[in-house]
């Protein structure tokens, strides 16, 4: 079957002068290996006589494309390429396997015998009168030695090989670079290892057609760059089976340390220890070894660091803190899949908070070691990540967990401090692959290979965070000199968030979307390297302390709900203000407007009824919470009441609203039954939440790009469970620090919430904490507050988060806002300052690329920006018609197509860009 590849790109719309023609246009077709025509072979002399073939970088042959009359090369100069070609390869002899792979330039060496020195260059008019493609012109370099420059890489290479066999001539070859196919390719060909096509959806997450899908790392878009060496990765776990056949070319045995028995060894001690070896090959395990999985950073340096005793409890704390600064100008990242399960506040005890601060801030030589950190398992007991004090830190990069169709798993902890996701998978979700103990030992108990491995068993965010830590070793092996706070940023700045229909996603004051559930989304590889590469280092770091002593009463039974009638009177039989419990889903705002009430009964999808900005009664039972949520938000409903079908226990949790887009608070049987009562009776109630808290405020003058934001808090309540904790900054950014939860010890009596969901905010204005508690019979009293802001000066007057001088200088004023896209290539004023790059000139160079997907599929990609669609059309002849047309929205900062050649003999394809 017979290709023909035509990259010609026409624009519907006008664009840029550099972007408004046809960019260039390829004659050749792919033809596969042993099939079609013969392929092309050339002989060159240079000046010994040496044969080549023409190539692609697919591994396939170019053929010369031949007209329909038979046996004559149809060659025009429309058909030639330019001479930045990036599919013209050539290779010594008929392996592709074997030799260089050179690409040729649009320039070829032409050598004349010629006795007569003086002559020499009507010589070379004369010799060249006859070439098949006219020069552009000719220098000579020495005396008969001529370079020859063309409009083309492939008329060089055609004028080489017809000279070549001329008597006079001493040499004649095309001027190539010598290069590999890696450095060449910008999207790794599909690694040989056995479960990755099958197993490893996480790292390159595909359709049934192959297109891509948000929920994957993209990390074939990475490794053509670098697949992480240079860089080391400790697995802080419960030991790593150090001769694992996947993982043992990584493992540095050395460097690995018993943190429990004091001695050098990695090995697991304990047959139930099996966890640090799936860890590791997510991190690590070998690429192209024709054998299970590949990792994220299949060149990194693995070590093991075993701080699990064989009874399964962590080592002691001196331990642990020798663990967090060991060898820390040696050792780049450190996975922390690990920490506290208990429903109180725990973390790090003060021998460990000294060592951890050691290691970020003076490890690699100043730079600090990275710290990835699990976000935890137990959302459904209304775990938060910031209760945990490891994970509560702006020393840590804290990972949570998403599914294969990129929601938030089910068990993963959401909490202000989550900055990335990555996949966790379930095990009714597709699970993936990953290195487990070998033979009957790990998560399976199957005999031989089949044993080393696991498909099925090893999901959570414990699997999540090894594979940040993958990405975190491709991006310093990429650019070794980045900070532990670039790292945090780069990795934010690359990541999305996939699942759209997350309720719970906000656009903070600089445009960054981020989410308690996932922080600012899942990862792309590829554009963290890109961001990588061209980063500025953050300036120092400077912290502020804001205290706040006045204190508080907390008012106990704060969350209400209020009623009335539409003129103001009270309902008959229905108190004015009733207690309700927040739901695990969406809260209300902090004072709702009054609201018309309808009954729903118990959620019933019939009859169909209008709830347009009305709130929802609802009878518990009968139907799940979330399809009762889901038809109330059907039917237009602005909050949801479910209310108890039993007297006692009074309360129940409402769980499963946190797919919900409208908040849901439970109440008492009784107090629904009244309103519903009261709705037999009239026709007007209305209805309101009311939130009565204590706050805090801080009007802040100092302006600095925020990092971490935290704020410290001293209370005496009886049950910290009862309260719930929000900080608001000045752009009216909400972050919700601790949920009402079943932890039924005091407090928080003394503990630092930390945010990421302000980054790059001006610190500037009133920043308020709100303390709200939702349960009756329990009080307390705020004796301290302070508001904790780390992050660098900037000047910035119009308070968007740019400084002015860059503004000034670089967008010619201060009209424009952080999230503005002026020059249109995909990244925003925010990444543009970042990365010092001009915001008003698209510097992004329109090319098209072709490589070898998998099997006979091709991917076809280019730079993309959000809100473009791309039409790719194709057809048998260069002239048309195309009638295939394919509309790809667009990807920053890279779109592709995967596609299957059809059985027509031969294909062109165009690409349309339209707005």
């Amino acid at each position: 079957m017979n290709i023909q590849v035509c990259l010609c790109t026409k624009l519907i719309k006008v664009l840029p002068l550099a972007l408004s023609a046809c960019l260039y246009m390829q004659s050749m077709s792919l033809v596969d290996a042993g099939v079609g025509r013969e392929s092309m072979s050339l002989v060159f002399k240079t000046p010994e006589v040496r044969q080549f073939q023409v190539v692609s970088p697919l591994g396939l042959n170019w053929e010369v494309p031949w007209n329909d009359s038979g046996n004559d090369p149809l060659l025009t100069p429309d058909l030639l390429g330019s001479n930045q070609d990036p599919f013209l390869y050539l290779t010594q002899g008929a392996q592709w396997a074997g030799g260089a792979i050179l690409r040729p330039t649009s320039r070829w060496v032409l050598a004349i015998n010629d006795e007569d020195k003086n002559k020499s260059e009507a010589a070379l008019r004369s010799t060249l009168s006859t070439a098949p493609w006219p020069a552009v012109f000719t220098e000579e370099r020495f005396s008969g030695v001529w370079v020859i420059h063309q409009k083309s890489a492939m008329e060089a290479v055609l004028n080489s090989d017809y000279f070549a066999s001329k008597a006079n001539v001493l040499a004649s070859y095309p001027i190539w670079i010598n290069e590999s196919i890696r450095s060449r390719t910008k999207y790794e060909p599909l690694p040989n290892d056995e479960l990755f096509a099958s197993n490893q959806w996480n790292l390159d997450s595909r359709d049934s057609n192959k297109q891509r899908q948000p929920g994957g790392l993209n990390v074939r878009g990475a490794w053509h760059q670098t697949q992480g060496a240079g860089v080391r990765v400790a697995i802080v776990d419960d030991g790593v089976e150090m001769d694992h056949p996947d993982l043992v070319d990584r493992l540095n045995p050395g460097a690995s340390y018993n943190f429990i028995s004091e001695q050098v060894e990695g090995n697991p001690t304990s047959i139930l220890h099996d966890h640090g070896t799936a860890v590791a090959g997510l991190v690590a395990a070998t690429m192209n070894n024709e054998i299970g999985i590949a990792g994220v950073a299949p060149e990194a340096e693995l070590v093991s660091w075993q701080i699990v005793e064989d009874d399964g409890t962590y080592a002691a704390t001196d331990q642990l803190a020798s663990m967090f600064e060991y060898e820390i100008e040696e050792t780049q990242v450190q996975n922390h899949s690990w920490g506290p399960s208990i429903e109180g506040l725990s973390g790090p005890t003060f021998l460990e908070r000294f060592a951890i601060a050691h290691a970020v801030e003076n490890g690699r030589n100043g730079k600090g070691v990275v710290l990835v950190r699990a976000a935890g398992n137990d959302r459904e007991q209304r775990f938060n990540v910031n209760q945990d004090g490891y994970a509560n830190s702006p020393h840590s990069i804290t990972v949570a967990a998403t599914l294969k169709n990129g929601r938030v798993a089910t068990y993963s902890n959401p909490g202000s401090t989550v900055i990335v996701a990555a996949p966790g998978a379930d095990f009714g979700d597709s699970p993936f692959a990953t290195t487990d103990r070998q033979g009957t030992l790990g998560y399976n108990w199957f005999n031989g290979t089949r044993g080393n491995y696991v498909t099925s068993g090893f999901v959570g965010t414990s699997a999540a965070t090894p594979q940040i830590s993958g990405l975190v070793a491709l991006i310093l092996s990429t650019n070794p000199e980045l900070g532990y706070r670039d790292v945090q940023q780069i990795l934010a700045l690359a990541s999305r968030i996939p699942d759209r229909s997350d309720p719970d996603i906000v656009v903070n004051g600089v445009g960054l979307e981020i989410s308690h559930n996932v922080g600012f989304g899942v990862p792309d590889a590829g554009l963290a390297l890109l961001l990588a590469q061209s980063w500025t280092p953050r300036n120092t770091l400077e912290t502020l302390s804001f205290p706040n002593t006045l204190g508080g009463v907390i008012p106990d039974a704060g969350f209400i709900l209020e009623t009335r009638r539409a003129d103001g009177s009270p309902v008959l039989n229905v108190p004015s203000q009733i207690q309700v419990r927040s739901s695990d889903g969406m809260f209300p705002t902090h004072t709702t407007s009054w609201m018309s009430l309808g009954d729903l009964g118990h959620g019933e999808t019939t009859p169909v009824q209008d709830l347009t900005g009305k709130v929802a009664l609802i009878e518990r039972g009968v139907r799940f919470i979330s399809d009762q949520l889901q038809t109330a938000e059907s039917f237009g409903a602005e909050l949801a009441i479910i209310f108890n079908q039993f007297s006692f226990p009074e309360w129940f949790e409402i769980q499963g609203a946190d797919r919900a887009h409208i908040p849901a608070v439970s109440m008492r049987e009784a107090d629904g039954l009244a309103l519903r009562l009261a709705l037999e009776q009239f026709d007007d109630v209305q209805v309101r939440i009311q939130n009565k808290t204590y706050e805090a405020y801080w009007d802040v003058e100092d302006s600095l790009s925020c990092e971490f934001v935290g704020v410290r808090l001293r209370t005496n309540h009886i049950r910290r469970g009862d309260l719930r904790l929000e900080l608001v900054s000045p752009s009216g950014v909400v972050s919700v620090l601790q949920t009402r939860n079943f932890d039924e010890s005091p407090g928080p009596l003394d503990w630092t919430f930390y945010s990421v969901r302000h980054f790059y905010e001006n610190s500037k204005g009133r920043w308020t904490l709100r303390v709200l508690d939702e349960v009756a019979g329990n009080a307390g009293f705020v004796f301290e507050s302070t508001l904790i802001i780390r992050g660098v000066s900037i000047e910035d007057t119009d308070l968007d988060g740019l400084p002015d001088s860059w503004e000034n200088e670089a967008l010619e004023g201060l009209g424009f806002s952080a999230y503005d896209d002026p020059d249109l290539d995909g990244f925003t004023n925010l990444m543009e300052w970042l990365l010092q790059s001009p915001p008003l000139t698209n510097q992004i160079d329109f090319h098209v690329s072709i490589q070898s997907f998998d099997g006979g599929r091709f991917r076809i990609s280019w730079p993309g920006r959000p809100g473009a669609n791309y039409v790719i059309d194709r057809s048998r002849i260069p002239q048309g018609p195309y009638s295939q047309p394919v509309t790809i929205p667009g990807v920053f900062p890279e779109t592709e197509w995967i596609f299957q050649p059809l059985n027509n003999p031969i294909q062109w394809f165009r690409w349309l860009e339209d707005f």
